[in-house]
């Protein structure tokens, strides 16, 4: 449940009586912690200690913001949300920069700015551990992005159940300035409107979802498989059915890195991930299963090839609908061709309260 907040200074003091009926302001949050047992193995002989173990407590996805909207007409609303993320456990993660932006939805579907999860970003519909950062899904594949300086359009549902999505994802480089970061060196420059840009086309009704995107020239995180820290273009597929007993979801990708964007070395990875729920009393069971695999295309040797392979199984207590205490066990593992096979686990109890 979300807190409104009708009585803001600012539009008691400029909205007349007529107008403030037709806003809405909502003050929201979530806290969510954990205490974790985490063991960590390098595989690497030529450290003195190559493995150990310890406690440690996680802020998972906190966050406060604010979000409403505003009546322009009788059919088309301004909106507007600014988020920021918190860290819980007093780490420095507080105030960090997340979702925000401004924009208009009316009959027309829904336009809007700002720094957002772009819309392949948002197909993971199927990810059961989307709050905890070393279990969701964009700790191994590609496709996790939030990005700043997009210009997003949904249009309006349509065929019984159907978005469609197109996000521009600006680059703002420029000749003046250079160097630029374009793939054919320092003045190849991503000075276009569509040079980035990410797409999805999302079904929903009946407890169906189908969900299918595209994304194109977009820097991904350092740990997503073998395309970490490189800019990619993404096909996703995605998939589930969900009743009030149990889900169950498959999501299907492909991702590439082409050879200029990788100091001469071509990338190509294909990602699974499958997903499923099930309501026991007033528990819910949850297990997630991830494997990424990834080949290196090297000049003049051998192909590279490095699979990551994560799971998660754990269940959710739901004390109200905004308060809940969690347990899951997560591993990764990697396996390389070039040798050394780290790998990671974690043993997690927490809580997560929201507002």
């Amino acid at each position: 449940m979300k807190r409104k907040l009708l009585a803001l200074a600012v539009g008691a003091t400029i909205a007349s009586p007529s107008m403030a009926m037709d806003r809405e302001d909502n003050f929201y949050g979530r806290l969510n912690l954990s205490v974790e047992l985490v063991n960590i193995d390098k595989d690497d002989d030529s450290l003195t200690q190559d493995s150990g173990s310890n406690w440690e407590m996680r802020t998972n996805t906190s966050v406060f913001g604010f979000k409403g909207y505003h009546a322009i007409s009788d059919s088309v609303k301004g909106i507007y949300q600014i988020e920021w993320g918190v860290g819980a456990d007093g780490s420095a993660e507080d105030l960090a920069i997340r979702n925000r932006y401004a924009g208009v939805v009316g009959g027309f579907g829904l336009l809007k700015a700002g720094r957002m999860d772009t819309p392949l970003k948002n197909t993971r519909t199927i990810d059961l551990f989307a709050v905890q950062k070393d279990a969701w899904v964009g700790n191994v594949i590609p496709g996790g992005n939030r990005v700043s300086d997009q210009i997003w359009y949904s249009t309006p549902t349509f065929g019984g159940g159907l978005v469609a999505t197109v996000s521009l994802l600006l680059n703002e480089e420029n000749e003046a300035v250079a160097p630029c970061k374009g793939p054919d060196g320092a003045d190849d420059c991503r000075d276009g409107l569509a040079d980035s840009y990410s797409t999805s086309l999302v079904y929903k009704a009946n407890g169906i979802t189908l969900a299918a995107g595209y994304e194109n020239d977009t820097l991904q995180f350092a740990n997503a498989g073998s395309i970490g820290n490189n800019r990619a273009s993404i096909i996703r597929l995605v998939g589930q059915y969900k009743t009030d007993l149990f889900s169950a979801g498959l999501l299907y990708g492909m991702a590439s890195v082409d050879k200029d964007e990788n100091g001469g070395n071509a990338i190509d990875e294909n990602s699974i991930v499958i997903s499923g729920s099930y309501n026991v009393g007033s528990a819910i069971l949850k297990a997630q299963y991830i494997t990424t695999t990834g080949e290196t295309e090297v000049a003049g040797a051998s192909d590279e090839e490095k699979v990551v392979t994560q799971y998660t199984f754990g269940a959710d207590f739901p004390v109200t609908k905004l308060c809940k205490s969690y347990v899951f066990y997560n591993g990764r593992s990697t396996d390389n061709d070039t040798g050394g096979d780290p790998s990671k686990s974690k043993l997690v109890a927490g809580f997560q309260l929201s507002f």
